[in-house]
């Protein structure tokens, strides 16, 4: 699966509307004028153009929910917000139900009832999403008539983005709030609301505004390229009384990415980090689709940058980042310093050749040059299928000292061991693991805490048990870990054994015991 960028705009906004003082002084309200960005899965950018952003979910909203939910209910936000023009302020309840078999997440209006001075339910809607953790829900008005829409926007199961929108509608008698569903969509692609500044006699409320429309992208299933879209847009129709679709546009990859690499070119440096944020592997040619091993993760929000390659890690510290225009395409070069090492600091220079694919060149360390893609969720996925199945226990269970005769030995502690050959000793921390054959990794671990050395070897243990002891085998074969399974390095197989002697039963000295016994005696 590979990246392209779809914006999304939200924004949030309270009609505040003064009334008339009671002789019952209603809730303290709460003012909120906030712009809200909803979060997307992997794959999936969501970008405000410089407006200030934030999701509900990290925001301190009301926590003490105002109304009796049912046993059932797992509430996991309540809004304190105004959606009407009332002077109380209502209450939106996210929450999720045990008895969902869909595990889906509802939204509860509670509104305030001034004749009971109580808040009251008045509404619950269910929601195609079922991620709380990227979960976001603002009010809008949609449809340009001053009413303001509930608008989630979410994941479900799938990883797929959800949209779903509900307009209030009138309640029974006149009285209360009731909303319906006037949207509801899934996309595996993103999902976009097209706002549009509106006139200024709307927003003196003299008249409507224009509504906004909905555009719904969805990877093009007949198409071989990852970034081949199909645009779906939607329009409010008053008279159907909901979203209505009224254009399908195909979108090619090609233009997508030109589109993307366009913004990251205008864009600053922190959105070229962000752009280079998680895994990368090194390619082989041009169209290499697998993995040869070496991977760089890049993670800007803890300011660091990890490379993998082999039997060797080694982690730098993320100091600072400056954008640049190299011949290959626009690029930054980064200044990083040794996690271990202080004093070894190195510059990286990162070009971006495609959407999915950069050159890197770091200065005293040509081992890690070359050329780069996105290790893409879909990539992963396949990897795994193809390849070994992934890492899971051992039925080994490594405790206890083992030893050969040339004089080596290992004692095993879970999670630690000691090693001695000779006049060396050697100690840290081991796991062993299973993927295609099992692996034992030591981490070898000096007097200041620090690692100095990793050691892989492919193990195979058996058993050979006795009446009189069990004689435990471990054979150790240097080895390395690649994306795809387990690869030797020696020809070379160090063997160790354990013997664990055992305690011989006496019948007869028992049955003599258990007969004095019998008698009151001690046996003599």
């Amino acid at each position: 699966m590979k990246l392209y960028r779809i914006s999304v705009f939200a924004t949030m906004a309270v009609l505040v509307l003064a009334g008339c003082a009671e002789e019952r002084e209603p809730p303290p309200r709460v003012e909120t004028n906030q712009v809200v960005v909803p979060e997307a899965g992997e794959g999936i950018t969501l970008a405000s153009r410089g407006q200030p952003s934030l999701s509900i979910r990290n925001t301190d909203v009301a926590t003490d929910v105002k109304v009796r939910m049912s046993e059932d209910a797992v509430p996991s936000q309540a809004i304190d917000i105004n959606l009407d023009v009332d002077q109380a302020d209502e209450q939106i309840i996210v929450f999720k139900r045990r008895d969902d078999s869909e595990d889906r997440i509802h939204v509860l209006v509670a509104d305030f009832d001034s004749i009971r001075n109580s808040y009251v339910p008045a509404w619950e809607g269910t929601t195609q999403a079922t991620n709380v953790r990227t979960f976001a829900l603002y009010t809008k008005d949609l449809t340009g008539d001053h009413d303001l829409e509930i608008v989630a926007f979410g994941m479900n199961n799938d990883g797929h983005q959800t949209l779903d929108v509900f307009k209030r509608t009138s309640a029974f008698g006149g009285f209360g709030l009731r909303y319906r569903s006037i949207a509801s969509f899934t996309s595996d692609a993103s999902i976009e609301i097209e706002e549009a500044e509106r006139s200024e006699a709307y927003q003196a409320v003299q008249t409507s505004g224009q509504s906004f429309p909905i555009v719904v992208y969805r990877r093009d299933s007949e198409s071989e390229n990852m970034l081949d879209l199909v645009k779906h847009t939607h329009f409010w129709r008053q008279a159907e009384d909901s979203y209505v679709q009224t254009s399908t546009e195909s979108i090619p990859g090609s233009r997508i990415e030109e589109e993307q690499l366009s913004e990251l070119y205008q864009g600053d440096v922190d959105g070229f980090e962000q752009f280079l944020a998680g895994p990368w592997y090194r390619s082989v040619g041009e169209d290499a689709t697998e993995p040869a091993g070496e991977i760089i993760f890049f993670d800007p929000a803890d300011e660091r940058i990890t490379f993998h390659g082999g039997e060797t890690l080694e982690s730098y510290i993320w100091m600072d980042s400056h954008k640049t225009i190299y011949r290959a395409g626009p690029g930054v070069w980064v200044n990083v310093r040794n996690e271990s090492l202080e004093n070894i600091r190195r510059q990286i220079s990162i070009s971006v050749a495609a959407i999915d694919r950069v050159s890197l060149r770091m200065e005293d360390a040509e081992n890690w040059n070359g050329t780069y893609r996105k290790l893409t969720q879909g990539l992963r996925d396949t990897l795994l299928t193809s390849g070994p199945d992934p890492a899971r226990s051992t039925d080994a269970d490594l405790q206890g000292l083992y030893s050969n005769d040339s004089g080596m030995e290992i004692f095993f502690a879970s999670p630690r061991f000691t090693m001695r050959t000779g006049d060396e000793k050697l100690e840290g921390g081991f796991a062993a693991y299973r993927l295609d054959r099992d692996v034992l990794r030591l981490k070898i671990i000096n007097s200041n805490g620090l690692v100095v050395e990793n050691r892989t070897y492919a193990f195979s243990y058996s058993e050979n048990r006795t009446e009189q002891r069990i004689v435990r085998r471990l054979e150790l074969t240097p080895a390395r870990v690649r994306v795809n399974g387990v690869e030797p390095t020696s020809n070379e197989t160090i063997t160790l054994e354990q013997t664990e002697e055992l305690e011989e039963d006496d019948d007869d000295d028992g049955g003599a015991s258990q007969a004095a016994a019998e008698d009151g005696s001690d046996g003599a």
